[in-house]
């Protein structure tokens, strides 16, 4: 996983994201040289389809957006289904589960099934139930496409690894335990990412989730 601006690395597949911090400032929207940029984007795998995260229910922006239509907008625009690069987005509002079905259904009624797709917002969300509850609705949509959550809260993964075949995370260069910021230095990311799958595989054996290798 890497954003657009990142140097390319020798890897099996790759996803290229977007990526949400330029949308937390004015324009507020992702510029025609950036879209551009996105079209010219030749992966070896996939690159996500513009989408528009809730950037005032999830990031707190004063900035009020409808990020459901304006996703909507972009997918139509730039998604194309026999385009094998495209992993396009379904996108809700933060903690919104009905926006979350609007969307799904809506996307499913336009392109019917796909071998591929995301699930953007509803995997960061702080409670349990509505992560694991927004994944497998989109499992049950798409049961034989690969899903991939974007963003997924890391104390989730045991519950999102039954629906999901791959994520990204954050989570592990987040704080552990009382007295420890977040990971800065090299050194620092490198002993949070080995202490975070150690505890992942721990989750995932309670639950009986085969973990190897940090994948399942």
């Amino acid at each position: 996983m890497r954003k657009m601006n990142d140097p390319v690395r020798d890897c099996e597949h790759e996803i290229i994201d977007c990526g949400v911090y330029q949308l937390l400032n004015p324009p507020y929207r992702y510029t025609d040289e950036f879209l551009d940029m996105w079209r010219g984007l030749e992966p070896n795998g996939w690159k996500v389809v513009p989408d528009f995260p809730d950037i005032h229910g999830e990031f707190g922006s004063d900035k009020v957006i409808d990020n459901v239509e304006e996703s909507w907008r972009l997918l139509v625009e730039l998604y194309d289904p026999d385009d094998e690069s495209h992993l396009p987005v379904i996108q809700s509002r933060y903690h919104d589960i009905h926006s979350h079905r609007d969307y799904l259904k809506r996307f499913q009624r336009e392109y019917g099934d796909v071998e591929r797709v995301a699930v953007g917002t509803a995997p960061k969300a702080r409670y349990r139930m509505f992560v694991e509850k927004a994944l497998m609705e989109v499992r049950e949509a798409f049961p034989d496409a690969w899903v991939h959550a974007l963003g997924l809260n890391g104390r989730y993964l045991w519950a999102a690894a039954k629906y999901v075949d791959s994520f990204d995370t954050m989570s592990w260069t987040y704080p552990r335990g009382r007295g420890r910021g977040s990971a800065r230095s090299k050194n620092e990311r490198i002993n949070f990412f080995y202490e975070y799958v150690d505890s992942c595989a721990c989750k995932c054996e309670k639950v009986g989730v085969v973990w190897d290798d940090g994948f399942w």
